[in-house]
């Protein structure tokens, strides 16, 4: 599925790209690291790390913030 990759971009190793993802220009995406479908990524990524969200932002953190968000 499409992701777009604006302008200059550097990936690292064995990086995965969900579908739907739009990764601005200038941005790093570090070796191991994961962008979830649909994320909007405007800052480098960490190795190993992994994304998610509009903005980005680390996968674990938005689940959690979705918890507090939905628990009622």
């Amino acid at each position: 599925a499409p992701a777009m990759l604006a302008g200059s971009i550097t990936l690292g190793d064995t990086v995965w790209i969900g579908p739907g993802a739009v990764i601005s220009s200038g941005v790093t995406i570090g070796d191991n690291a994961s962008v979830t479908l649909g994320a909007v990524v405007t800052r480098s990524v960490d190795a190993g790390a992994r994304v998610s969200g509009n903005f980005a932002v680390p996968h674990d953190k938005l689940l959690r913030h979705l918890k507090t968000i939905t628990s009622e």
